[in-house]
């Protein structure tokens, strides 16, 4: 009865240990989450900035061969 009091205190450090490394992991994994949506973010930005630039250089040109012809 003594060597599983023993184990069983053994296993419960044991867990202690492996749920603080856990814990430590998960805040990591969510530092990771919020850096990339804040890429994610500014790429989504960028690409309406260039898309914006290019409509607009499209209908320069538009207007351009319009009054040409």
């Amino acid at each position: 009865m003594e060597k599983n009091a023993e184990e069983i205190t053994t296993l419960g450090t044991s867990i202690a240990g492996l749920q603080e490394e856990k814990e430590g992991r998960d805040e990591e994994l969510e530092h990771a989450r919020t850096d990339q949506a804040k890429i994610r973010t500014a790429v989504t930005k960028a690409e309406k900035r260039i898309k914006k630039a290019e409509k607009a250089f499209e209908d320069k040109a538009s207007t351009r061969s319009n009054g040409n012809s």
